[in-house]
């Protein structure tokens, strides 16, 4: 048969081209469509858990403790260096205070005299028949000399009337004497026999006031020593917890350290936490003991894989973070080493930054699918 139209006019028509591309099944077609008719009924029923991500760092669970002197003075002696070790009670750092002790050992000395001071005056005021060898103060021993002697010169003023009187009253029973000489001698007698009893009852009632002052004084003296014996501890800085000596000033004995400025820092010797700071659109749904997944920075997670913990604390206030509003989020940490596949073992440290996953929700496919559609069609809404 006599072609029509050459072979190469042929190749470009439309009815050759349709010819070449025609589909004779439509498989793929149908396992395509079929396969998102498929997804599209299993978003409700796929749940996806939903994570917020935020920026943390490790440390300890208790806030570091400041060093300082409650007192100015020069370092006497110092026992601090940078990253030590420490105990709870350890001496770190003795100030200079010898104007101090020379007081605490002038309040000690005076105290101990006016012990001695009550004693005697107990023995004083409280004994009949006293003794010399028994009073320990000299100043009261001094004190007994002189009463003895007044006494002394009491008593024989009081036996001589005594004498005196004796001898009047033979005379004037026999009428030799007039009767006023003998009331004189009765009356010398009685005054002499008042002075003496006064003299003792007055002297003893001056050794109960004197008893009674220096109890006061033994107790003025109690409280000034403990007050000065608390001040000269103070002048001893010791460790108030276990820890890791951090942020030290440059110090050598004989420098001079004025009081209430900090020295050096303890970081604790505690549990170790991530304190993560969380922007307030993510705050609403963190609650205390929720889930969550640390990747730390200096161990690449593909390989060492996530620490784990949970929430410990939610910030009820913000903190300004560089000027931003962020609330403070503390989480407990339940490793304290991650591994490598080959049981290599890598130590999580106080300072290590981290990036914190927070465990949100458990949603579906299709919740999430609709809250992207919905915030396409309400931008508003993100802007807000």
């Amino acid at each position: 048969m006599k072609k029509i139209f050459p072979k190469e006019i042929i190749d470009g028509t439309t009815e050759v081209h349709r010819f070449k591309h025609r589909v004779n099944s439509k498989i793929i077609y149908s396992i395509l469509l079929l396969s998102v008719i498929g997804m599209a009924i299993a978003l409700p029923f796929v749940y996806l858990d939903i994570y917020s991500s935020s920026r943390g760092v490790i440390k300890s669970e208790k806030e570091r403790n400041q060093i300082a002197s409650l007192y100015s003075g020069r370092i006497k002696i110092l026992n601090l260096k940078e990253n030590q070790v420490v105990r709870q009670g350890d001496t770190l750092i003795i100030v200079d205070n010898t104007v101090g002790q020379e007081k605490l050992n002038l309040i000690k000395n005076q105290l101990d005299e006016t012990n001695l001071f009550v004693v005697d005056l107990e023995y004083l005021s409280n004994t009949q028949n006293l003794s010399r060898n028994k009073i320990q103060s000299f100043l009261y021993q001094k004190q007994y000399l002189q009463y003895i002697q007044k006494l002394r010169e009491l008593q024989t003023r009081y036996s001589k009337c005594k004498t005196d009187f004796v001898r009047q009253k033979k005379l004037f029973d026999k009428e030799v004497i007039a009767q006023q000489e003998y009331e004189n001698s009765q009356y010398d007698l009685d005054l002499a026999l008042s002075e003496l009893s006064y003299f003792k009852k007055q002297q003893r009632n001056q050794w109960q006031a004197e008893l009674t002052q220096q109890k006061n004084n033994a107790k003025e003296l109690k409280s000034t020593l403990t007050q000065y014996t608390e001040e000269q501890s103070n002048y001893i800085i010791k460790s108030p917890v276990n820890g890791t000596i951090q942020n030290l000033i440059g110090l050598e004995v004989g420098n001079f350290i004025t009081a209430g400025n900090s020295i050096a820092e303890i970081s604790p010797d505690t549990d170790l936490i991530a304190e993560c700071y969380v922007s307030p659109s993510d705050i609403g749904l963190l609650k205390n003991d929720n889930n969550i997944k640390f990747q730390i920075d200096a161990y690449n997670y593909n390989q060492w894989g996530m620490a784990t913990g949970k929430i410990i604390e939610v910030g009820k206030d913000i903190t300004l973070v560089n000027d931003i509003p962020m609330f403070k989020v503390k989480c407990s940490i339940d490793q304290e080493q991650l591994f490598l596949k080959n049981g290599f073992a890598g130590n999580l440290k106080k300072g290590m930054t981290l990036n914190a996953r927070f465990f949100i929700a458990n949603r579906s496919a299709f919740q999430l699918l609709y809250d992207k559609v919905d915030d396409w069609f309400n931008p508003s809404k993100i802007t807000n």
